[in-house]
């Protein structure tokens, strides 16, 4: 099996706004363009679904198939 990394999309929010970033100063659309960004970059694959859909296996899977470095993770719930 490849390896293949797994980040949660906070991680991402974090990495490029700092830890103490405000959750409420930055809007949907640019938390979006900021994971798209990041994905791109590193050649990740982002994995959203709502808690009852959610699997880390079937992401680092989806990742693995589709030749992904990684994948973004986040739990829409």
């Amino acid at each position: 099996m490849e390896n293949v990394k797994s980040i949660g999309c906070i991680q991402v929010l974090e990495e490029k706004l700092g830890k103490d970033y405000d959750l409420f100063s930055v809007t949907y659309k640019e938390e979006t363009q900021i994971l798209k960004e990041y994905a791109e970059k590193h050649n990740y694959l982002i994995y959203s679904r709502c808690k009852d859909e959610f699997s880390r296996y079937e992401a680092v899977h989806m990742a693995i198939d589709n030749g992904f470095d990684g994948v973004i993770l986040e739990n829409l719930s």
